[in-house]
């Protein structure tokens, strides 16, 4: 074994054993892609520097099926709005390990965008630290963050402290484009962030409209709830949710939008339309995660859906409410299940097929408009 191999695996157990300070540390990530870069002997290029660039980072390997189904959504709005730029992905195994090499081959002209989500914040920090990173250091780069939902509870000492530092980097950057995919974030990131364009923009994942050919299963209702630090809703409630729904007659299966394992870009798409495909074939679906209420509306299956922790599940429900479209009810109390399942079942399923195109389209031309500004 080489000695460069020998000082890369002494580096790798390093940071194995400093895991956790990676994730909470800028520079400690940064010495992690100092040492990828100067000791990667199968180094190939990243970009070519002949094409422009749309360069996609921190899309997830891990089994959240919102998430994944985020970045199935990105990939085919960049397809779809850029076919002159080549698309390059870097998921959140390898970003870090990256930027230093990026930081060598990156163009003027290349595009930045960011994962979307609902990662704005310290709940979800590894996130925030990527998009930090990427917002330092590559300051002359046009980056977009896709719809996101922000959340700093700043009741606690380490949230003002790392509100503060987000503060200043995202503030810093002199052509940051953040999207609010609902009015309480756009409200927040107005505040915090003034010098960065921010717009309001829906959850990417209704760009998607695929094409479902699924048989109904007669009297099934989906139920999809949380079981994470998210919920809101009790062991009792959901107990209550389920009596309602026997009483009623449904024939109740329970899933989840979170799998288990990790995924690869090649799977991602199949796996997120199975699920929606899960969803249409369901009479009702009852659920508490934003993305079960999105796949619910793309299914166009009647679907009742309950808040979480913060704002973000009312909040994008609001785009369908304003919209007039869908068949989607949104459930404060339990106790108001039985009304919210009627307006579900009563609403309109025959809406256009794409009513969220307009706001896509005034996305790209936000993202455009940056670009032009800059080049004249």
């Amino acid at each position: 074994m080489g000695l460069a191999n020998r000082i890369l695996n002494k580096a790798k157990f390093f940071v194995g054993k400093t895991q956790s300070r990676i994730k909470e540390r800028v520079n400690t990530s940064g010495l992690y892609s100092w040492i990828h870069y100067f000791f990667d002997a199968k180094r190939t290029r990243l970009l070519d520097p002949q094409k422009k660039h749309v360069i996609l980072v921190n899309t997830p390997v891990y089994p959240n099926l919102g998430d994944q189904a985020i970045a199935v959504a990105e990939v085919c709005f960049l397809r779809d709005f850029f076919p002159d730029y080549t698309l390059v992905e870097l998921n959140d195994d390898v970003v870090f390990k990256k930027i230093v090499q990026l930081k060598k081959e990156i163009g003027k002209n290349d595009l930045v965008f960011c994962q979307g989500g609902g990662n704005m914040g310290v709940d979800y920090f590894w996130c925030e630290q990527v998009r930090r990173a990427m917002i330092e250091n590559f300051p002359n780069n046009k980056i977009v963050i896709f719809p996101q939902t922000i959340f700093f509870d700043d009741r606690h000492l380490r949230t003002r402290k790392e509100l503060a530092v987000s503060k200043h980097i995202y503030n810093a950057h002199p052509d940051l484009l953040l999207c609010a995919r609902e009015k309480q974030s756009y409200q927040t990131m107005k505040e915090l962030f003034p010098q960065c364009r921010v717009e309001l923009v829906p959850d990417i994942v209704l760009y998607l409209h695929p094409s479902l050919n699924v048989a109904k299963e007669q009297g099934t209702a989906v139920v999809c709830l949380r079981s994470d630090r998210e919920r809101s809703l009790s062991a009792e409630d959901e107990k209550a949710i389920c009596c309602f729904l026997e009483q009623k007659g449904y024939c109740i299966k329970h899933t989840d939008t979170v799998l288990r394992g990790r995924f690869s870009p090649q799977d991602r798409e199949r796996i997120v339309f199975e699920k929606i495909r899960e969803f249409a074939a369901a009479d009702l679906v009852v659920t508490d995660r934003l993305h079960g209420m999105i796949f619910s509306f793309l299914a166009k299956t009647p679907c009742v859906v309950f808040g979480n922790y913060n704002y973000k599940v009312e909040g994008v429900f609001e785009w369908f409410k304003q919209a007039q479209v869908g068949s989607v009810s949104f459930c404060a109390d339990v106790k108001d299940l039985d009304r919210a399942a009627q307006s579900a079942s009563a609403g309109k399923d025959d809406a256009l097929d794409e009513p969220f195109a307009q706001e896509f389209a005034k996305l790209f031309r936000y993202i455009s408009s940056i670009s032009e500004e800059e080049n004249s």
